[in-house]
């Protein structure tokens, strides 16, 4: 992360527009996306605008417009997941996986597609569980432009007009919600492994019984 903002720090003139363009969009999609936060990057377009390198409308409004293609391009890549597991075979492991996140994406769908592009592994899964789960296209794009917006609005101004508080609240803010995703994580696999230890001591005891 801290080499693609110095790499970015060193670009100059017009060629800053795309190349925050680029970034934004791959923020969306694996496996960058998975593993990069983008509020350094969103706070360092603040901070350029501040400075004069780049004028603060037009990056802010390439941003928020590279924030709805990202997405659409993740969802895209769901329904091509979704052509490719109907040729699987029914009991693929893929299959299986891909059927259980959507499972669990659905009981929250409206808050996973607004708040996902706050954590870095849900912002390229989700996209793609929509997709795979073939939901429409129009209310998905709706409900994550109106999370995304936020999301990169926040950080731009909040760089321009406070770069040193927006700066170290960047660098914080994937690493605090990657570290809570993990032991909801962590705490979800103990129950159901809970669940299924139980569940066979319930069928072992009523196996004895019978007999």
């Amino acid at each position: 992360m801290t080499a693609l903002t110095q790499a970015l720090d060193g670009l100059h003139g017009g060629v800053l527009y795309p190349a925050f363009a680029l970034l934004t969009v791959l923020l969306f999609l694996l496996p960058v996306g998975a593993i990069v936060p983008g509020e350094p990057f969103f706070v360092l377009a603040g901070v350029m605008a501040a400075s004069g390198r780049i004028s603060l409308l037009p990056i802010l409004g390439v941003l928020l417009l590279c924030a709805v293609v990202g997405p659409y391009l993740g969802y895209r890549a769901g329904r091509g997941l979704d052509a490719r597991l109907q040729r699987a075979a029914p009991g693929s492991v893929l299959r299986k996986l891909v059927a259980k996140g959507e499972r669990a994406l659905m009981r929250h769908r409206v808050l996973a597609t607004t708040c996902c592009c706050w954590a870095p592994p849900l912002r390229t899964t989700v996209p793609m569980l929509i997709g795979a789960a073939r939901q429409p296209l129009r209310s998905y794009l709706t409900l994550s432009a109106a999370g995304t917006s936020v999301w990169v609005a926040l950080f731009v101004i909040g760089g321009y007009f406070a770069s040193s508080f927006f700066e170290a609240a960047a660098t914080w803010v994937g690493i605090v919600l990657i570290g809570a995703l993990i032991p909801v994580a962590l705490v979800r696999l103990a129950r159901r492994l809970l669940q299924r230890v139980r569940g066979a001591g319930q069928v072992q005891q009523s196996s004895g019984e019978g007999l």
